[in-house]
């Protein structure tokens, strides 16, 4: 039998919460859910020989603000935060052209950030690109020709001191030419969309 996706969708982050406390048991901590810390809950506590780690599992349908006040919370506890993405995405990946990838975070790591992205919080950046799918390639004498979609892992600061974090995925789509001298790199972004709506449901 195959598990239907609708329901890995269904309990996706109870099975997230359930391999995090497996890890952390894994490593000796006495761990607990559920765990009221002030006035908020964390859902994972951690504790072992006087470190204590509250875990968080971050998914769009939970309240932005609450990754925060939990930040606050541990601090005056004495206690770390931790928080861990939950969100599900069924991909298959595949590459067309080699380091596409990384030429993508390089474009976009010199001043490139897409106007979405900064408006998710203070010092929002794209760390990763990854499961790129190519829709057109067209290789012409001057330059190559690319569209196609990828998902780009951002971390997004929650407060202007920078002590909450938190990585979220979000899929993008590209329109872009590759120029081939002195290496294979971006010559021309006619668009780089990034899909940011996920953040605010």
């Amino acid at each position: 039998m195959e598990i239907k996706e609708k329901f890995i969708k269904k309990y996706w982050e109870q099975i997230v919460r359930d391999q995090v406390i497996d890890d952390w048991e894994a490593k000796g901590y006495q761990v607990v859910t559920k765990k009221k810390i002030g006035d908020e809950v964390a859902d994972v506590y951690a504790e072992k020989g006087g470190r204590k780690v509250l875990i968080e599992i971050v998914t769009a349908a939970k309240d932005k603000n609450l990754y925060a006040r939990l930040q606050k919370e541990a601090k005056q506890n004495g206690a770390e935060m931790m928080l861990v993405m939950a969100n599900y995405q069924q991909e298959k990946a595949y590459v067309d052209i080699d380091n596409f990838d990384m030429i993508l975070l390089d474009y976009i790591q010199k001043g490139n950030i897409p106007d979405s992205i900064d408006a998710l919080g203070h010092h929002c950046q794209i760390e990763h690109i990854r499961e790129v799918r190519f829709s057109e390639v067209n290789v012409l004498a001057e330059y190559i020709w690319v569209t196609g979609k990828c998902i780009c892992d951002v971390q997004i600061c929650l407060d202007s001191e920078e002590d909450c974090k938190i990585k979220m995925p979000f899929p993008a789509e590209f329109d872009c030419n590759l120029g081939y001298e002195p290496n294979l790199q971006i010559c021309e972004m006619e668009e780089f969309k990034v899909d940011t709506a996920g953040y605010y449901k």
